[in-house]
């Protein structure tokens, strides 16, 4: 019992933070080591341009982690837990990173509590965890670059500045947005070596030049190739920049981004669902919840300013600053978005920092009850736990549609194939299950009985579903669920095509056409 603590208290908290990050792994677990879910169609092409060595092509994809990758599929297999290892390594290790971080930033129990509970059971810090992007990777990264600066400062050790800059140096080519940690991380790391060890100041230089020739080399190489156009097109279609496009004035669309990313600690909210609630009072409690977080983080900003902790600051607020500057200049999105996962560590601590207080023994029983704040309503309004990925990412749905499909033929007892197509991103899991997978023969064994089965794309379509559908036969299409359909019903030259079959099947949806025939009709 001595490892959990000497009082009642210290042993509540010790339990609570176990559970918090046990919780944690267990969900991040799920998916990846069992249960697994096949990869959607995003992801699906980033594994087709890796194996196929297109994706150098693609700035947006961080040098060392596709190198990293390629090397494990090539040792392993390109199988959807090998692609997601690296995400999947780092979001468990951010998770047990939790509470050492946060004993380095607080003094205060309910902080350190609150602050693991917020990184160990964010749904998007989970999800991405199990996707075959470098976002976990990212986060993983900053949690840990904000441990070992931390422990440096207060240990000023030789070995503790190597690692910190050989993860400062490294971690760019796994994950670009580290560089906005870096004036607040490198200033810090200079200060405090010429005020304590000054014999340190030499590598903290040599290391920081050495880093930004290899950012600049990056961006000669990989970052230069992004089109000028890309900003409006992310712009338009994510609203992640101001661009002509925004319908608001740059100081309204500002505020509107700043206000998401401070409740985005408590992201859950938009995914919470209840039989007993009406939905005016769950959508009561969800903007509660969004104003808890918004009044937590000011309070957090205020107390810490006061407070004098500049240290703090430093780390906390200046990469949101660099990061804000580089979305002025049109060179990284802003707002709560996929690629901005990192900014959840620096977010959530700012937003626990306005519950960094030193307690008196009879009011130890806040600390955990701050905890709850997180964990009650998973428990409550949870409706899967995780089993299946949508926090700013998908599940794939292409294996179990095809199991379907083929069930829905045996059970028929028709012979003869029939056509299949895959359309949009539907085609994109259809290569990587049929050409890349290590289980790519089997699939072809059990459909080619059954089907003639291929990509079509749009302009494609029309042809290929008047042939399919000659002489009375079907052809089925995968597509997107939220495709329409009938605009597929008019075959080349007009031909008309009845919907004869359509299922929906987690983010796809098949359909099967025929050829309409005269006297239908009726």
């Amino acid at each position: 019992m001595q490892l959990l603590g000497t009082s009642r208290a210290e042993r509540a908290v010790a339990i609570v933070t176990v559970a918090l990050v046990a919780l944690g792994l267990a969900l991040r677990t799920r998916g990846f080591l069992f249960g697994i879910e096949p990869l959607w169609w995003d992801e699906a092409s980033w594994a087709l341009e890796l194996i196929e060595h297109r994706w150098h092509d693609d700035a947006i994809r961080p040098v060392g982690f596709m190198v990293v990758t390629r090397a494990l599929c090539w040792l392993f297999s390109p199988s959807e837990s090998v692609l997601r290892s690296l995400p999947w390594i780092f979001g468990m290790a951010t998770t047990v990173i939790a509470p050492f971080l946060a004993k380095r930033l607080y003094s205060g129990a309910a902080a350190r509590l609150l602050f693991v509970a917020v990184l160990t059971l964010h749904p998007a810090a989970i999800d991405l965890s199990k996707e075959f992007k470098p976002y976990s990777v990212s986060l993983g990264l900053h949690v840990g670059l904000l441990f070992l600066t931390l422990r440096y400062l207060s240990m000023h050790r030789a070995k503790d500045l190597f690692v910190t800059l050989l993860v400062a140096g490294i971690g760019t080519l796994f994950a670009q947005d580290l560089v906005f940690a870096f004036p607040g991380t490198f200033l810090l790391l200079a200060l405090e070596a010429y005020r304590h060890r000054r014999n340190h100041l030499g590598w903290i230089v040599g290391s920081g030049g050495l880093t930004v020739l290899v950012l600049l080399l990056q961006y000669w190489l990989v970052w230069s190739r992004i089109p000028a156009s890309d900003s409006d097109f992310w712009g338009k279609k994510y609203g992640v920049f101001h661009t002509v496009y925004s319908q608001q004035s740059y100081l309204a669309w500002f505020l509107d981004k700043y206000r998401d990313l401070r409740e985005f600690p408590g992201y859950r909210r938009i995914y919470w669902s209840s039989s007993v609630l009406s939905d005016g009072a769950l959508t009561l409690l969800q903007r509660l919840d969004g104003l808890f977080w918004s009044l937590a983080h000011a309070l957090g900003l205020g107390f810490m300013l006061f407070r004098r902790r500049f240290r703090e600051v430093a780390l906390l607020v200046v990469p949101l600053l660099t990061w804000w500057a580089f979305n002025v200049l049109d060179l990284w999105p802003m707002g709560v978005f996929r690629a901005n996962l990192f900014v959840l560590c620096y977010l959530a601590a700012i937003a626990c920092a306005a519950f960094d207080w030193e307690l008196r023994e009879r009011f130890a029983w806040f600390a955990p009850a701050v905890a709850l704040l997180v964990l009650i309503p998973l428990c409550f309004f949870e409706t899967d736990w995780h089993a299946t990925k949508r926090a700013e990412c998908n599940g794939g749905s292409l294996p179990p549609a095809l199991a379907r499909l083929r069930g829905f033929r045996h059970a028929e007892k028709k012979r003869g194939r029939e056509t299949l197509l895959f359309s949009t991103g539907a085609c994109t899991q259809w290569e990587y299950y049929s050409e890349v997978h290590p289980s790519k023969d089997s699939l072809h064994q059990k459909l080619d009985p059954l089907f003639d089965a291929r990509c079509s794309r749009k302009e494609q379509m029309p042809r290929d579903l008047t042939i399919g559908t000659r002489h009375g036969r079907r052809a089925w299409v995968v597509l997107d669920r939220r495709r329409d359909v009938d605009k597929l019903a008019v075959g080349k030259d007009g031909q008309t095509l009845d919907i004869v079959e359509e299922r929906a099947i987690g983010s796809l949806r098949i359909v099967a056409f025929r050829r309409h025939r005269a006297g239908d009709d009726s």
